[in-house]
């Protein structure tokens, strides 16, 4: 089934997750990150391949690899019914899924930071969404599993780019991705960029910003966008509100489609966006902005 079946616009500042189940559990995904839902197709092997990948599937002429979703999260397989096609930081990966049930509406207040227990042996998980009293579902950290499976390397050494005057500036930074964060603090202090305040959630990040005082403002924020609490449109938004950060510059980093990020960033008054995980190309920004 197409996913445009189920794409309505947001509400403001509210998420939408396709559920789907995986031996009876019920996990989810931001539907921004879904490109498409399919009935299963012939896998081809491919040589050489990640233990975690079972080989590529075709979808209109366009070879996917196609993640082992349930060797990931270690859990029994099972008869699959559908495959969904996803789609962030500009690649395309299909995993295999039970069923799946309904697009649900949420707010990211309903979004929970999971707890080592919750998370697992590998935890591939970013978050736990409360949708009801009798119902709730785990949230896929599409990042991680990608970085476990085809790790992120840099085209540079961030350590022999090292700027000095970098170190004068101070960062707040919002990422869920235990991963992700780890990468990104570690690139940007190797760069020079070494004070850096991070937050794995908005609300946090919001409450803390509106109680600073006017000498300890950051100089800059980078964001991502899809957080538990509340994600990175509601924080810029609110952030924008308050008189010390009218002036400073907000960036985006989320693996979200350009388009979708760009068009709500602008409203919600981020400065730049750029595409996770191109920490290259965040550096640079950065320096554009703040090293005159």
């Amino acid at each position: 089934m197409a996913l445009a079946l189920f794409q309505s616009e947001q509400q403001e500042y509210d998420q939408e997750l396709i559920l789907f189940r995986l031996n009876e559990q019920q996990y989810a995904l931001n539907v921004l990150k879904v490109k498409e839902i399919i009935r299963p197709v012939e896998v081809h092997a491919s040589p050489n391949r990640h233990k975690m990948v079972e080989g590529m599937i075709r979808v209109r002429d366009t070879a996917i690899p196609l993640l082992n979703t349930y060797e990931l999260l270690q859990l029994d397989a099972e008869e699959n019914k559908y495959f969904i096609i996803v789609e962030f930081a500009e690649r395309q990966f299909a995993l295999r899924v039970g069923d799946v049930s309904s697009i649900k509406r949420i707010h990211t207040k309903q979004i929970t930071p999971p707890d080592d227990v919750s998370k697992g042996k590998e935890k591939f998980l970013s978050g736990i969404v409360t949708i009801s009293a009798e119902e709730m579902a785990f949230i896929l950290d599409l990042e991680k599993a990608v970085h476990y499976i085809h790790p992120l390397h840099f085209s540079i050494d961030f350590k022999e780019n090292y700027r000095v005057e970098r170190e004068t500036m101070s960062l707040l930074l919002l990422e869920d991705s235990q991963t992700m964060r780890l990468l990104l603090t570690e690139a940007l202090a190797d760069a020079g960029y070494k004070d850096v305040l991070v937050f794995n959630n908005g609300k946090d990040a919001n409450d803390y910003t509106a109680n600073m005082e006017d000498e300890d403002v950051f100089d800059a924020v980078i964001t991502d966008i899809d957080l538990p609490h509340r994600n990175g449109f509601e924080f810029t938004k609110r952030l924008r509100q308050l008189p010390l950060f009218q002036d400073v510059p907000v960036f985006s980093f989320s693996s979200l489609h350009p388009s979708v990020v760009e068009r709500k960033g602008k409203e919600a008054g981020v400065t730049s966006h750029v595409v996770k995980p191109d920490i290259e190309k965040l550096i640079a920004v950065l320096d554009q902005h703040l090293l005159k």
